[in-house]
């Protein structure tokens, strides 16, 4: 939620009008817009981070904290996971929290009913799907608000020094000697090749042909028809063990200051292409 309230379009939506919220809430406590507003006044209004002054023994003073409790109780109210006090998954709750901004601009009096801040993260992504067998491409679009990766740890910068360290783990885990003060060796992984691998043509051999009754291979390829103001990434951290129980991935990924994204930018049917009639 802090990332969140560091852009201007919740800023604009929640702060910057958070009187008319506190003002129409009939019911506080159960009103989103009123909760989102008063976590936003929290966040950016400065009340509750004043600097103690230097003649003031700052181990003696109370933490200068906020505890969203009423907005966490409101927003998790409707939601299995998000009603407990377990940890939870931040991509799961980004959404789950997008979905209820677009829901409540849609159906709630706000100063400008045209304006929501989720949309800054929303963009539509092209599938082209070529059918070797006959020489022709199926183009599809899809909208998403999250760019998902996988985590290619077989591109890994240090894959020799990852190995050895493992190795020792496993050496030291099986002669019962602690591995707490062993430095931990992660693999270095470019964000980059994540993204090579995203857009990389993926061949499916099971394609089904609803209208023959049968299946084919395709070839799939996915770029952006549009770009979001803001492009969230979410990295796949999961995997699962030789015995199906889920793993996490612990990586360190490498992020450059500056992404440039414009080779996946999509181009739609190109000359010489023959589309799939169904």
């Amino acid at each position: 939620m802090q990332v969140l309230f560091t852009l201007k379009d919740f800023q604009e939506k929640y702060y910057k009008n958070c009187d008319f919220y506190f003002d129409k809430a009939k019911d506080p406590a159960n009103d989103f817009n009123a909760q989102t507003a008063k976590l936003a006044h929290g966040l950016l209004s400065g009340v509750y981070s004043k600097e103690i002054p230097a003649n003031v023994d700052a181990s003696l003073q109370a933490p200068s904290v906020i505890r969203p409790q009423m907005f966490r109780l409101l927003i998790g109210r409707n939601h299995a996971d998000f009603g407990t006090k377990q940890q939870q998954d931040a991509a799961e709750f980004l959404q789950y929290y997008l979905e209820q901004v677009n829901n409540h601009c849609k159906k709630d009096p706000t100063p400008d009913s045209t304006f929501d801040p989720s949309t800054c993260f929303q963009f539509e992504l092209e599938e082209r799907i070529y059918f070797p067998e006959t020489n022709q491409v199926r183009y599809l679009a899809r909208n998403d608000s999250m760019f998902r990766l996988n985590v290619p740890l077989f591109s890994a910068k240090n894959q020799h020094e990852v190995h050895e360290y493992n190795k020792l783990k496993e050496d030291m885990e099986k002669q019962g000697n602690r591995i707490n003060d062993l430095p931990v060796i992660r693999p270095i992984i470019p964000l980059q090749e994540a993204i090579s691998q995203w857009a990389a043509p993926e061949e499916i051999n099971d394609y089904k042909l609803p209208r023959h009754g049968r299946t084919t291979t395709i070839r799939k390829t996915q770029k952006f028809l549009t770009f979001p103001d803001y492009l969230v990434v979410q990295l796949k951290k999961y995997t699962f063990n030789a015995d199906w129980t889920p793993k996490k991935i612990d990586v360190s990924m490498e992020v450059p200051d500056v992404l440039d994204l414009n080779s996946l930018r999509a181009s739609g049917l190109q000359p010489g292409e023959t589309l799939v009639t169904d």
